[in-house]
């Protein structure tokens, strides 16, 4: 029930994980075009870099898809947040080509299409199907309230220190929290899992 969901340690970490992956790497999506501007880049090699993730929005999601049905889904989400993570360190304490930058964005974007199904994929197996609609929808609150805060919180930091760089490294800490939140999901639930279902 949505009651004993909100005992378990399992759904606090998804939920603060995703509030943090999910807001601060909107915040660094959405100033992705000026960000790249700062860096030298014209505005028309910005806007084409910044489309790839949306590119890699669309990939991540049916990898992730594919991936979750075979491998252990905590696994598969860390697997795209740590190097996310470290994609948007690159991002701002290197001054990477163009090339280079298609290639963070790329990693960034893989993270940003995993999320959602993580999020359905991860509440179904850990909490069951019993109140999946309401269980799901606390979790999407987190999910939501992220970029509403955290997009904020990512321009404020840049007006305050004068460059992108504070908040792509705050980016970079949030969403490997959330790959490390991940982790400590534990095991599926002998409960929640399909053969057990059938019996």
């Amino acid at each position: 029930t949505l009651r004993q969901a909100l005992r378990d340690y399992r759904f606090w970490f998804m939920a603060v994980g995703l509030f943090f992956c999910s807001g601060l790497l909107t915040g660094m999506v959405t100033n992705l075009v000026p960000l790249l501007q700062e860096r030298g880049n014209s505005a028309s090699d910005a806007a084409m870099i910044a489309a790839v993730f949306g590119v890699a929005v669309i990939i991540g999601r049916i990898a992730v898809g594919f991936l979750l049905d075979r491998f252990w889904a905590p696994l598969v989400g860390a697997s795209l947040m740590f190097p996310a993570a470290l994609a948007a360190v690159a991002l701002a304490l290197l001054d990477p080509g163009m090339t280079a930058c298609i290639i963070i964005v790329f990693i960034a974007g893989l993270a940003g299409g995993a999320e959602v199904d993580l999020m359905a994929f991860l509440t179904a197996r850990y909490f069951g199907l019993r109140e999946f609609g309401r269980i799901f929808a606390g979790v999407y609150i987190a999910f939501a309230l992220g970029p509403g805060v955290l997009v904020v919180v990512f321009g404020r930091l840049r007006d305050l220190s004068g460059s992108y760089q504070s908040g792509l490294l705050a980016s970079a800490a949030g969403i490997a929290l959330f790959g490390a939140l991940l982790l400590c999901l534990g095991p599926y639930p002998s409960s929640t899992t399909p053969a057990a279902r059938t019996k």
